[in-house]
């Protein structure tokens, strides 16, 4: 008897066990190797932990960063969300694991593809930083795992409530990441997958008239819910960017698609990618069910991170998760089943020295760990100058607010407080209202950061026109104190006469 052949209950504890000890190994190499460097918008997600500022935009990330951060008993947002990503990746490793073995690929086959994942670039990146796409990932993989150890009876009632438990994560996956309402049709051909292999065949008319509208309308309620509370758009990108043709809108800006795609789809995780691509040469069912799952849940992904056209690093990638996976486990298994030991062996350590280094030149970038030093050298200053806490304002193009660390210290972008771009018709204003009001309010716990010069050039336009002539509005209508605080000088405001 195969192993494939074997009944379920039979591998069930050395499966468990395995993907236990591969989230343990995942979980010890994330904490090992954390950056320093908060991505794209893991420091606003950051500040919102830190000071409790209500939901985020992706509703799940905030509620569960409080928690943690009340578990560990600390202010900081930034620890309690890099164990988020770091556990969430570790989640993402053994759940995949276990549900490839609960759908029937092989032990061998399912230990590759989750070793695979665990070192990928995208997972891994994403699992040492903040940034939402981690828990997204995490949670599309309970989710396919959850699907699989349901029940799926024969019977009616049984069913039915088999479908009922499974359109649950549709919608927490949306909760988790706005851009999980495109997996939709992923989640469909998985549970079709699922019930299937348990024997449950249903008309074909079942999945797509009841099945498809009840998981439909679950992604759509947890849409229209999370955009209810955080009081935003219900569409994620509404506009012209959520759909296919804001593909052209990329080129038009000077993007390029298509080096997009391969870099979050491909280059995010190269061997889970050839696994896809050699699906082509299964003369199968699997050939066939692979390929359904595969373009039901990544292809809508892709054609809206595309749309978008931001670069992710893979993130966008990490929402299709189990059906990539799945479909690489299909491609993968004749190739790896017909390997010895030796060449395994080979195989194996080809594949780790490919992601290794990806990822690896990904997180240890030259501009980003430049930018996580002076973020970091920011946040012991801004702790130093304000020990009260106040307002730090900045026009920092690090990206690494010292709210996420300090909730007592509120950085704000200076942008928020000037009026639009100035030029020769359009002169800088002779009074700044709300930057006048909060200095007033809160004097000497207003702190100005003139350090922009380290990143940002002051030749440029915006700068010359905005920041040159602030410093100079900040000098003729505020009491200024200039304090040095480590390597860096900081002006301390005051109103005028309060010296």
């Amino acid at each position: 008897m195969t192993e494939r052949a074997r009944p379920r209950g039979s591998v069930r504890a050395a499966d468990a066990a395995i993907a236990i000890v591969l989230g343990a190994a995942a979980l010890f190499l994330y904490r090992a190797t954390l950056q320093g460097y908060l991505y794209d918008d893991g420091p606003k997600m950051a500040s919102f932990v830190s000071m409790e500022l209500g939901l985020w935009y992706h509703v799940l990330l905030v509620p569960v960063g409080v928690w943690v951060k009340h578990a560990m008993g600390v202010e900081e947002g930034v620890a309690p969300l890099m164990w988020v990503s770091s556990v969430s990746g570790a989640l993402t490793v053994g759940a995949t694991f276990a549900f490839l073995r609960l759908v029937g690929v092989a032990r061998r086959t399912a230990l590759v593809v989750a070793a695979s994942l665990m070192l990928s670039p995208a997972l891994w990146f994403h699992s040492t930083t903040v940034e939402v796409h981690g828990l997204h990932a995490g949670v599309m993989a309970l989710g396919a795992l959850w699907i699989a150890v349901l029940p799926w009876s024969r019977g009616s009632v049984g069913f039915a409530l088999s479908v009922v438990l499974a359109s649950l994560p549709v919608g927490l996956a949306v909760l988790a990441h706005r851009s999980g309402l495109a997996a939709g049709a992923g989640w469909l051909a998985l549970a079709h997958l699922v019930a299937v292999r348990r024997g449950v065949r249903r008309p074909w008319w079942t999945w797509i008239a009841l099945v498809g509208p009840l998981f439909l309308a679950v992604g759509l309620f947890a849409n229209e819910y999370g955009a209810w509370i955080v009081g935003g758009e219900a569409v994620p990108g509404a506009g012209a960017g959520s759909s296919a043709i804001g593909v052209w809108r990329v080129f038009l800006l000077g993007g390029n698609p298509l080096v997009e795609f391969v870099l979050d789809w491909v280059v995010a995780w190269p061997v889970l990618a050839l696994g896809a691509m050699l699906l082509a040469l299964r003369r199968d069912s699997l050939r066939r069910s692979g390929y359904v799952v595969l373009a039901a849940g990544a292809l809508p992904l892709a054609i809206f991170s595309a749309s978008v056209g931001l670069l992710s690093l893979g993130g966008y990638g990490l929402a299709a998760t189990p059906f990539v996976a799945l479909a690489a486990a299909y491609g993968l298994e004749p190739v790896l089943e017909s390997l010895g030991a030796r060449r395994l062996a080979l195989a194996l350590a080809a594949v780790a020295l490919v992601h290794v280094s990806i990822a690896r030149a990904q997180m240890l970038d030259g501009r980003r760990v430049e930018l996580a030093r002076i973020g970091a050298e920011r946040v012991r200053e801004a702790r130093e100058l304000l020990p009260d806490g106040g307002f730090f304002l900045s026009a920092d193009s690090t990206g690494q607010l010292v709210s996420g660390w300090i909730p007592r210290v509120q950085e704000l972008a200076i942008g928020r407080l000037l009026p639009a771009e100035r030029n020769a018709d359009n002169p800088f204003p002779d009074r700044l209202p709300v930057l006048d009001a909060l200095v007033a309010a809160n004097g000497g716990r207003v702190a100005w950061d003139p350090n922009w010069r380290e990143t940002l050039d002051p030749a440029s336009t915006i700068d010359e026109v905005n920041l040159l002539p602030l410093e100079a509005y900040l000098e003729a209508n505020h009491a200024v104190e200039r304090r040095r605080v480590g390597a860096r000088e900081y002006w301390l405001l005051s109103p005028k006469g309060s010296e």
